[in-house]
């Protein structure tokens, strides 16, 4: 039939094709690189000659006493923090694709970050929203640049985690008033026995 369409047949090996919509996934879809400036749940940070900053370094500057060993401190810290979140940032991953009843109900935002890089050479604005479902203690991230929501693995969000709470300064002050009144009953404790 001269007006028929030629059918080709291939060959294909079952991981070739995988049957999971999540599988045929890039879990590198959301990896950022050569970020211009960043805004990390509303603190802002940018480049200058070449050197992160940020107004908030200044401020923890001057609480710290105007110590210059406390100054060198914070900035290395914070100096350190960014590296991390850059590393997280160029290597985050996602695992797949949320399912409808998880994007319903996903959990409770955690981080916001958002800012300009250069990843394919020209400018890329990008938001995550990092969420944290507490009860099966999973992780999902919603980015501006797609409708859907992507699962991702712990260890991709809590090293985004962790950095954005060293470089704001989160975390540090943990409560010790249950640690501190446990000796305190015990050696109220102690003292009724050695009355008796």
């Amino acid at each position: 039939m001269a007006d028929a369409e030629e059918i080709y047949v291939l060959e294909l090996n079952s991981f070739d094709a995988p049957a999971g919509e999540s599988q045929w996934l890039d879990q590198q879809l959301l990896a950022i690189k050569d970020v211009q400036d960043l805004t990390v749940d509303g603190t802002a940070f940018d480049q200058l000659d070449g050197q992160w900053r940020a107004a908030m370094n200044q401020e923890l500057s001057e609480e710290a006493d105007n110590s210059a060993e406390e100054t060198v401190k914070t900035e290395t810290a914070a100096s350190e923090a960014l590296e991390q979140l850059m590393t997280g940032l160029e290597n985050f991953r996602v695992t797949g694709l949320a399912t409808d009843e998880e994007a319903t109900s996903p959990g409770t935002d955690v981080l916001v970050i958002e800012g300009n890089a250069n990843s394919t050479g020209a400018g890329q604005r990008f938001e995550y929203t990092l969420i944290h479902e507490t009860e099966q203690d999973r992780y999902f991230v919603r980015s501006s640049a797609y409708p859907q929501l992507f699962n991702t693995s712990a260890y991709d969000a809590e090293r985004l985690l962790e950095a954005a709470d060293t470089l704001l300064g989160r975390g540090s002050e943990e409560t010790e008033t249950s640690p501190s009144e446990e000796p305190a009953s015990s050696l109220s404790s102690m003292e009724e026995t050695r009355s008796k």
